[in-house]
């Protein structure tokens, strides 16, 4: 800053680098903010973007729509065609015989199945541009973690609102760290959201404190009926 000629007031915002994001995945530690990427990323979402700003050129935002419909029609298909364990046996793929029934966008979620061998099951594959059929197959493999990831977003927002009382005593709660405990003394945060944000409370630590406020939650009502006793028949012994 000093040889710029500026001051930490000129600065606006502070971004951290990969160094950063690379330690809270090896320490399995929370971000108060995620971004999911996978390939195709810029071409996708950061065009669809560039669109609406208009700053893509007529004939990059064609090509896009076209390759987006071309993408969307593909993956339709691939959703519409499937195969039973049994089926898919006959024609040398090996899965769990379950029963179910497997469309061939999921097949594509196997790491040892892709297009090319799929293509002789079903021939229309063989029809897709390059670009496109590698598009699909790589959204295959990455759609089961993003579902998961879907899943796990919806309930950390729903678990997010959860009060941490004034007097919850973090001291008891075995299978917190030092560490973390010491944040969470000091800090106080007063919801589970809150508590996540702060830096080295890790998903395990939420995970925990989540467990037991719900386990708070259900005991009131375990206690009172228990003090209710069963209810009466109406019979004589």
């Amino acid at each position: 800053l000093a040889q710029e000629g500026r001051t930490v007031a000129d600065v606006a915002g502070l971004a951290h680098g990969t160094t950063v994001a690379t330690n809270a995945l090896l320490q399995g530690e929370i971000s108060g903010l995620g971004l999911v990427v996978t390939a195709g990323f810029a071409g996708r979402l950061l065009t669809d973007k560039g669109i609406r700003l208009g700053c893509v050129g007529d004939a990059r935002a064609r090509r896009h729509r076209e390759k987006m419909a071309a993408l969307a029609a593909a993956r339709q298909f691939a959703g519409s065609v499937s195969l039973t364990p049994s089926e898919a046996e006959r024609h040398g793929l090996v899965l769990n015989k379950d029963g179910q029934r497997r469309s061939a966008f999921e097949l594509l979620s196997h790491p040892n199945i892709g297009i090319a061998r799929l293509s002789s099951i079903w021939p229309r594959f063989n029809e897709l541009p390059p670009k496109i059929a590698e598009q699909l197959e790589i959204d295959a493999k990455y759609d089961v973690y993003l579902s998961r990831q879907a899943a796990d977003i919806a309930t950390y927002r729903r678990d997010e609102g959860l009060e941490l009382p004034e007097t919850l005593n973090y001291a008891e709660l075995r299978g917190l760290s030092n560490e973390v405990r010491q944040k969470l003394v000091a800090l106080r945060p007063r919801t589970i959201g809150q508590a996540a944000r702060l830096d080295g409370i890790t998903p395990a630590a939420l995970t925990l404190l989540v467990a037991h406020l719900k386990r708070q939650r259900r005991a009131p009502k375990a206690i009172g009926r228990k003090a209710a006793g069963p209810k009466a028949t109406g019979r004589v012994q």
